[in-house]
């Protein structure tokens, strides 16, 4: 008998600390779905948001009407623990996303519109960090895209590796124009873009 004592606190413990489970994995992916630099952003993440966001309304609310119903029968005090999580999810979120986590940007580029490009896409943009590493941007209608390239940067020549090929006009190898603000494909061929430049703070 004394060790089925034992037993129930011991389960009623484990019941308390498994109530939040999900407000804490709602809550983990949500800090790491925002904060992520690279993919696909369109439509379809607003569905995403919306279904998060509900997903967690819906588990908050239950653990409020819980606590209440504690508080009444059998005057517990009142767990602060599911808006705490609240409040850390934008601080989080807003903490993730600062350029303090960030490689410094030491050049931006964008696309120079031609008539002999024929592509669907308005705005293409590069962001080139002091890390060797390169965020490519293609800016659509009604989505976004972001990939990530290595680059190395010889004497006056932004060189990419093999996988920048995967882009159809984004050449290997970009000439810096300082005197234009211009970053020039290193070859004739009309497909590739040409990029205005601004240098990183």
């Amino acid at each position: 008998m004394p060790a089925k004592s034992n037993i129930q606190p011991l389960a009623a413990k484990k019941m308390r600390k498994a109530k939040y489970i999900p407000l804490i994995i709602v809550a983990i992916l949500s800090i790491y779905y925002f904060s992520r630099e690279l993919g696909s952003f369109g439509m379809m993440d607003i569905g995403i948001v919306i279904i998060m966001a509900l997903a967690y309304i819906i588990a908050f609310i239950a653990l409020t009407v819980y606590n209440i119903i504690k508080i009444i029968k059998k005057k517990e005090k009142f767990d602060f623990i599911p808006i705490i999580i609240t409040f850390i999810i934008p601080i989080a979120i807003f903490t993730f996303r600062q350029d303090i986590f960030k490689s410094k940007t030491i050049l931006n580029a964008t696309s120079i519109e031609t008539n002999d490009l024929n592509i669907r896409n308005p705005r293409i943009s590069l962001n080139f960090r002091k890390n060797n590493r390169c965020y490519l941007r293609h800016d659509y209608i009604d989505f976004v895209c972001i990939s990530r390239y290595n680059y190395k940067i010889k004497a006056d020549t932004i060189v990419f590796d093999k996988s920048i090929v995967k882009d159809s006009i984004i050449f290997m190898k970009y000439f810096i124009n300082d005197k234009n603000k211009k970053l020039l494909p290193v070859t004739n061929d009309k497909r590739y873009l040409t990029f205005e430049i601004t240098y990183g703070r």
